[in-house]
């Protein structure tokens, strides 16, 4: 985590302070936390919670109707576990999507995680691989799910001139979409609109061209790349010239 990104997340922590629990939780307790567990979760600083049992309380059963108080004292758990690549969920894509479910932020709320989605997007396009492998279009994806304003990180992705990110393009161009369907991003968890937002991105004619300049600059320059990644440029820059002759 870089420093503008723990900067947020000491920020978060004082901003969602004023939100308190009760000793019990609007959460399964028949078979998804015990009461130890529960205990444990109410009683324990926010950012000291664990992150198996943060992992327990987020995929545990719950009603319908959010509880907004409680879910907004776990919320700077949430962001500070994943800022350090621990997601929370059996899938990247639905770390945050409760943040997505809830209406009623506050101004300054609403800028807080705005700033972090920004900050953390461009903290994972200068890393690759990601942690446990993790594709570029899962970030993406985690974020819109998440109601984060990832048209808004799409545009800095383009002033982040890195290896890391031009493998990141790559890999998007290569396994983000569908083969048969490639309008549509690969994923089980990507909404229609995601798709449209990442693809309309991609075939931008400026965007296209400063991707196909930089990928042909690695491929020309492949100092550091392993031959793997060789081989994916050169397969990501052939999507990019057919996408020019469309």
């Amino acid at each position: 985590m870089n420093n503008e990104l723990k900067h947020i997340i000491d920020q978060s922590y004082q901003i969602f302070s004023a939100y308190k629990v009760s000793l019990t939780l609007d959460v399964c307790k028949e078979c998804c936390v015990t009461m130890e567990e529960e205990l444990k979760l109410a009683t324990t600083a926010v950012n000291k919670i664990p992150f198996e049992l943060l992992y327990t309380y987020h995929t545990a059963a719950k009603p319908q109707k959010i509880n907004i108080n409680e879910f907004k004292h776990f919320a700077p758990r949430y962001l500070d576990l994943t800022a350090n690549m621990k997601f929370v969920s059996h899938s990247v894509e639905l770390v945050l999507q409760t943040f997505g479910e809830i209406n009623d932020w506050t101004t300054k709320e609403t800028e807080l995680l705005h700033s972090f989605g920004k900050e953390f997007f461009v903290h994972c396009l200068k890393a690759h691989p990601l942690p446990e492998n993790e594709a570029i279009n899962s970030i993406l994806i985690m974020l819109d799910n998440g109601n984060f304003e990832i048209a808004d990180y799409l545009s800095d992705w383009k002033n982040v001139n890195s290896i890391e990110s031009v493998l990141h393009f790559s890999d998007l161009i290569n396994y983000g979409f569908k083969d048969k369907k490639p309008d549509q991003l690969s994923s089980a968890f990507a909404e229609k609109k995601t798709s449209k937002t990442i693809f309309d991105w991609i075939n931008r004619a400026d965007i296209s061209a400063l991707f196909k300049q930089r990928i042909e600059n690695l491929i020309l320059n492949p100092d550091g790349i392993s031959d793997k990644d060789q081989i994916e440029l050169s397969l990501a820059y052939e999507c990019l010239v057919r996408f020019a002759h469309r």
